[in-house]
């Protein structure tokens, strides 16, 4: 039999967070609180458990011991049926059964499965302990291992293979609790993400996305959650959703399919029409003629416009050059320093929302008495279905997107930013990109319910603050100033109202081409190609290099800040670390913090608390060494990082 010593080694070579409890019981001697959430440091263990130490040895479940869980086999005859199936990891035999330890890809909470006629088989997890060897028994019988091997790593959804393994293995029938996917959409939080993370990438994939387009929509999702998972991780749970041959069989819960109904006004693949009143101004696709009638015919229902918040096109007027008069326009009512071929190509793309799939937000910035205001006022009265939010209620806002989906323009954002920062930020963060709808808990006579909103489309904005990373990415921000030459100061209102004839006449036009828009090859990556993607498309052949140019600017700009963000700034002070012993496999973050607030002045220093956070958010795991706290190198991870920050050896030096 091996020493207490030899034990005590082995389990903290396997990673096990190890904290003591008395001979014969199952509560631990000390308060343990605190050590579900962090791991004992050495001098800890080499002070509970002395060369002379009588007591028991528990190991702390969950997050601290590597997602460690307990599979508590209640009877004999259930422990010999699973030890022989999973001989591989670590098995302790206990009075009338035993206990198996696996670690999975995510943190596990109790749950407990009816095995029909072995009784009941709880998996243990976060929150709770296992009693290990050499252990005592209340009953009087010593924990013994069956099997002391490394616990296995068990990659997936553990909770749906186990159920899944275990009607193979004993020819049961496991009853399995629906998902419910509709809740996960909305965003959930720690200790529900990884799983949930693997469930919503299997419901896209049984949908027929691909892989990649999977992952986007993930990376969309993640933001909702509190908090986001680090995007690594984002990627292996994707990947675990993928890895199986066929989708998980899993059975989802989803809303009752409706009857599909849309507001006036949509594309119906053989006409598109306008509502005016009680009228629509119709066009057919195939003959190019345009009628006015006072009903429209269509396979779905479409419910008219009752009172609209902005004033209907009355008709559609044919047009020349109607860039040229937009971009006219503007500039005689708009002073801006550069910009107006952008303004221009965005109230264009406006007027055709179904041809995108993500739409840029503009975002006028300044101080009161620059023109933010009147900026939005101006593009409201040329462009597609105009909503001002002025006095304007964020439930009122929510459902407009979702009926009318018009062109939102919200001003003051700080106001909203400061009552209602979450939910704002919810709708301004799913509405850029099709597909990607806001929730919101609604209080009914049944109780609180989700509602689920289609925001998308086009949005302008205008605020004395700037916005969060997240939101300033789906923006094409004009810092705005007085005004240095004489423009209107009133709306041409007859002119307005000319432009938007000839913009519907734009709309039926571009919506009718048999040949979808040729969309311009654009040099640009990521989130910047899907905000420009429309500008550029829509754009004159001469106004395509001036937008280009513009665009090209953010992206440097972009780039700069993200070299001198505080992920950089870690990421780069952990290779530096790195290089001063080559060979670690741990790095200390007090060392990593030295590195990083060099040259920095009181006010900028960073904490080994921050630090720490940081590199947890950059993927790197924490662990304890030589009794510090530090992370564990990565090299994978770096390589991918290095990518992202474009950082050659020699080059991350302050």
């Amino acid at each position: 039999m091996s020493s207490l010593n030899q034990l005590i080694h082995f389990y903290l070579s396997q990673g096990l967070n190890v904290i003591p409890v008395p001979s014969g019981a199952k509560e631990p001697t000390i308060k343990w609180k605190e050590y579900q959430e962090r791991k004992a440091t050495g001098y800890e263990v080499e002070r509970w458990f002395p060369d002379d130490y009588k007591g028991n040895v528990a190991v702390v479940l969950g997050r601290t011991s590597g997602n460690l869980c307990d599979i508590d086999c209640d009877s004999q005859e259930l422990l010999e049926i699973l030890s022989k199936a999973l001989p591989d990891t670590m098995i302790v035999k206990s009075y009338r059964g035993g206990h198996i330890y696996i670690r999975t890809d995510y943190e596990i909470h109790k749950f407990t499965l009816d095995l029909g006629r072995y009784g009941k088989l709880e998996v243990l997890g976060q929150g709770q302990i296992g009693i290990l060897p050499p252990s005592l028994h209340p009953k009087g019988i010593t924990y013994e291992f069956i099997s002391q091997k490394s616990v296995r790593h068990w990659s997936g959804d553990f909770r749906h293979e186990l159920t899944e393994w275990l009607q193979q293995l004993l020819t049961v029938k496991v009853r399995r609790q629906p998902i419910n996917i509709e809740k996960i959409l909305v965003g959930v939080t720690e200790g529900e993400r990884d799983v949930s993370a693997i469930q919503l990438a299997t419901w896209y994939r049984k949908q027929g996305l691909n892989k990649d387009e999977v992952l986007d929509k993930l990376h969309e999702w993640n933001k909702l959650n509190k908090p986001p998972l680090p995007d690594n991780i984002i990627e292996v749970k994707v990947d675990s959703a993928f890895r199986p041959e066929t989708p998980y069989n899993y059975t989802f819960i989803e809303s009752r399919k409706k009857e599909k109904i849309f507001s006036a006004g949509k594309d119906l693949g053989d006409i598109v029409f306008e509502q005016v009143g009680e009228e629509y101004i119709v066009i057919n696709k195939t003959t190019q003629e345009i009628t006015r009638c006072k009903k429209v015919e269509a396979k779905e229902t479409f419910i008219p416009f009752d009172k609209i918040p902005w004033k209907p096109v009355t008709d559609v007027q044919p047009y020349d050059d109607i860039w040229s008069e937009v971009k006219q326009y503007l500039y005689e009512h708009i002073d801006i320093a550069s910009g107006y071929d952008i303004l221009t190509a965005w109230v264009l793309s406006t007027w055709i929302p179904e041809r995108w799939d993500a739409v840029p937000y503009l975002f006028f910035y300044g101080p009161a008495g620059s023109g933010k205001t009147w900026a939005l006022e101006v593009l409201a009265s040329i462009s597609f279905r105009p909503f001002m939010s002025a006095s304007t209620t964020l439930p009122v806002i929510f459902r407009a997107c979702d009926l009318w989906h018009p062109t939102l323009f919200l001003d003051e954002t700080e106001v909203y930013l400061r009552k209602e920062r979450s939910e704002i930020m919810h709708l301004l963060n799913a509405g850029y990109r099709k597909g990607f709808p806001a929730t919101r808990i609604e209080e009914t006579e049944e109780g609180l319910k989700v509602r689920i909103f289609d925001c998308f489309g086009f949005k302008a904005l205008a605020g004395t603050r700037a916005f969060v990373d997240t939101l300033k990415s789906r923006c094409i921000i004009f810092t705005m100033s007085k005004a240095t030459r004489e423009i209107k100061t009133k709306i041409d209102s007859n002119k307005a109202e000319e432009l938007r004839k000839k913009l519907l006449m734009y709309r039926f036009r571009m919506l009718t081409e048999k040949q979808p828009l040729e969309e311009s090859v654009i040099v640009l990556t990521g989130r910047l190609r899907e905000l420009f993607l429309p500008l550029v498309t829509v754009a004159t052949a001469e106004a395509k290099g001036s937008i280009m140019n513009e665009a090209k600017k953010i992206e440097e700009i972009t780039k700069e800040e993200e070299q001198v963000s505080d992920e950089a700034t870690v990421f780069r002070a952990i290779i530096s670390a790195h290089e001063e012993n080559l060979g670690a496999t741990k790095i200390s973050i007090e060392r990593i913090t030295q590195i990083v607030n060099e040259g920095l002045s009181y006010d900028e220093i960073f904490s080994n608390f921050n630090v720490g956070r940081i590199a947890s958010r950059l993927g790197f795991k924490r662990a304890i060494h030589d009794k510090r706290r530090c992370i564990v190198w990565n090299e994978n991870l770096v390589e991918r990082l290095k990518k992202r920050w474009s950082v050659e050896e020699g080059q991350q030096q302050f």
